[in-house]
């Protein structure tokens, strides 16, 4: 799913984006993060894969933009959110 939003986002013009706008109260950078966002606290909490694969699959250039976000997102680090969740 992220892929298509990122797909979507990336189409020449902006009709496709003017039509999302539309049709939901959400703009697609809003819902990518969001997308992002959820996506990275599962395989945090439910995943073996070390920080560089999760920012990988989620699309980030690197594990530090990654960790930038996340931080952002909940306050803390990735390695801190994991430990807090461990089985």
């Amino acid at each position: 799913m992220v892929e298509s939003v990122t797909n979507l986002s990336m189409m020449e013009g902006n009709s496709s984006i003017k039509l999302f706008n539309a049709l939901t109260s959400l703009n697609i950078s809003d819902l990518l993060e969001a997308m992002r966002r959820e996506k990275a606290i599962s395989l945090l909490k439910d995943s073996q894969l070390n920080l560089p694969d999760i920012a990988q699959q989620l699309g980030y250039a690197n594990s530090a933009n990654f960790s930038r976000a996340f931080k952002r997102w909940t306050n803390m680090s990735p390695r801190y959110f994991r430990q807090q969740h461990i089985s």
